[in-house]
């Protein structure tokens, strides 16, 4: 059976981040936890952009989840919540029980 650690972050200085971007080779000279455990666990001996994501956060969230969350229990529908990352349910190769 697999298991995995939690989901880890860290802080990055924004400029740094830039140059990663602009040029992924410098992850392998980036003072970061999680760059060295990609090395490390995963014998990554080379960086490449495989595309640039933008995350959009909504923060008029908490009213739609209410009403959500009153829909389904007005109509007995259980339901729960993550207990990990969508990264994480990817990297397990399983969708959660």
């Amino acid at each position: 059976m697999l298991t995995f650690d939690p989901e880890v972050e860290e802080e990055v200085d924004s400029e740094v981040g830039y140059e990663c971007l602009e040029d992924p080779t410098r992850l392998r000279k980036v003072n970061s936890r999680v760059a060295k455990r990609a090395r490390e666990e995963f014998g990554v001996e080379r960086f490449s952009e495989v595309g640039r994501f933008q995350e959009y956060r909504m923060r008029k969230w908490e009213k739609v989840k209410g009403m959500i969350e009153g829909l389904l229990k007005e109509n007995g529908i259980e339901f729960s919540y993550s207990q990990v990352s969508k990264f994480m349910t990817f990297r397990s190769g399983k969708l959660p029980q």
